[in-house]
């Protein structure tokens, strides 16, 4: 399942974590199988957010750039909630279709 919301030029995708997933995200169970994802948002908002949400959490990939992002990388909450940042996720992805 996914949903996903649009705000202020902002992307916010929400999924459920697949059990192919758990090798990186680690066990899941209910309040920790979710996967938040924030698309395109300026890669210095991507850094306060995930610094944030690192405290006291497990960073699984650091923010670094990417072929498909400028600012990509994941991050396990203090809660087991999993995020992830994909920094101008969209122009990668319109350079296929233009």
């Amino acid at each position: 399942m996914e949903s996903r919301i649009e705000f202020l030029g902002n992307v916010l995708m929400m999924s459920d974590v697949l059990p192919s997933m758990q090798a990186v995200t680690g066990k899941t169970s209910i309040g920790n199988n979710l996967l938040i994802s924030i698309i395109d948002a300026d890669p210095e908002i991507n850094k306060q957010i995930f610094e944030a949400l690192s405290v006291d959490g497990k960073i699984i990939m650091p923010l670094s750039s990417t072929p498909w992002s400028a600012n990509f990388g994941m991050v396990v909450d203090k809660f087991g909630v999993v995020w992830k940042f994909n920094s101008e996720a969209s122009k990668f992805l319109d350079s296929f279709i233009n």
